[in-house]
């Protein structure tokens, strides 16, 4: 797996929940799942297939099973070396838009603003239209810029 996959995990995990163990537990668990995929299309003879739209997927559903459970489980992390946030970056816009944005709305400017993932690919690994993808991010902007007010 590339280093840049790896990256927009981790980045997605870290802008969807603002919590530093939160994020490296979510980003562990969704790049076992993605490293496992990768050997089973191995071991089928089949070059492995990580397409943009099945990492959402499985980026969808870890945040979903770690938002629903609350449950993290912090062994064999070493969160010392952890996330490093410049000090000139304030996040606290970014908090207040967590508590202000919806689910779908917060996905939809993480995966499109933030990663660069087209919205043909985040239509696809969420399951829903492009229309809702556009309609999604727009909300969220919005909603971003009303902030900056």
């Amino acid at each position: 797996m590339s280093e840049s996959i790896i990256q927009k995990i981790s980045l997605f995990f870290f802008y969807a929940f603002l919590d530093e163990r939160q994020a490296i537990v979510a980003s562990k668990k969704a790049i076992d799942v993605l490293n496992k995929k990768v050997s089973l299309s191995e071991g089928t003879g089949n070059a492995p297939d990580l397409e943009p739209s099945l990492i959402i997927h499985i980026i969808f559903k870890i945040w979903k099973s770690m938002k629903d459970s609350n449950s993290l489980s912090f062994t064999n992390f070493n969160l010392e070396a952890g996330w490093i946030v410049p000090e000139d970056i304030n996040l606290g816009l970014w908090r207040q838009f967590l508590k202000d944005a919806s689910e779908p709305e917060l996905h939809a400017a993480i995966l499109s603003q933030i990663l660069f993932f087209s919205d043909a690919d985040i239509s696809k690994g969420l399951g829903v239209t492009v229309g809702t993808v556009r309609m999604r991010t727009s909300y969220a902007l919005r909603k971003l810029g009303a902030l900056r007010l």
